[in-house]
């Protein structure tokens, strides 16, 4: 093979492995977006919708758990790197800006709405996923935290807010509002949300100090 390019099967296995999930995911979440359950699928339907053999699954994945939680990892690198625009948000920014900075993770979380409401109910039994699910949560904290310290420093955000303990409120309420949005048929209008989370956050985080 010419210029260095490699094929599927020379990659390592954990390239091989994501590559995989990452297509069982663009192959399931039409199935969950009709009403499917993922907790309802056999592993031998998701081999047909996949055009996989049962020999290729097990290669790479214990069990539906197991591909569950590749899934999530790339969902949530995806939700991770959108949520980036709310811990860049600039000093002047204001109550639009905020909204505006919030609107790349809420459509992220919304695109996948049906395997982050999988995962969502996986983790209540599957410490596998679980796991996955906490490093969201804890990495969107941190990032949180951090940008409130900062903003307190900057005398743009409210003194009087424990960084950590707020960040951690704002978080969990913002995945819970998400998960209720999600599991709503037919899928809800995000820019309700959108609007109502931006003013939650403007008026706890900012408002009085921009």
């Amino acid at each position: 093979m010419s210029g260095g390019t490699r094929s599927p099967l020379q990659r390592p296995p954990e390239e091989r492995r994501a590559a995989l999930s990452h297509h069982l995911l663009e192959v399931l979440e039409p199935v969950l977006a009709s009403g499917m359950p993922y907790a309802d699928l056999s592993v031998a339907r998701i081999l047909a919708l996949g055009g996989i053999s049962r020999k290729a699954f097990y290669a790479y994945f214990a069990d539906k758990g197991d591909l569950l939680q590749a899934m999530a990892a790339h969902v949530i690198e995806e939700i991770h790197a959108a949520g980036s625009a709310w811990w860049a948000l600039a000093d002047d920014a204001d109550a639009d800006a905020v909204r505006e900075a919030l609107r790349p993770a809420v459509l992220a979380y919304l695109r996948h709405r049906t395997v982050m409401r999988a995962v969502a109910e996986a983790s209540a039994y599957d410490a596998r996923v679980r796991t996955t699910y906490a490093t969201l949560m804890d990495g969107a904290i941190d990032e949180l935290a951090a940008h409130l310290a900062r903003q307190q420093a900057a005398g743009r955000a409210r003194p009087t807010s424990d960084p950590r303990r707020t960040a951690t409120w704002l978080i969990w309420m913002l995945e819970r509002g998400l998960y209720q949005a999600v599991s709503a048929s037919p899928p809800v209008d995000a820019e309700p949300w959108l609007e109502t989370l931006a003013e939650i956050a403007w008026r706890t985080l900012y408002e009085g100090h921009r």
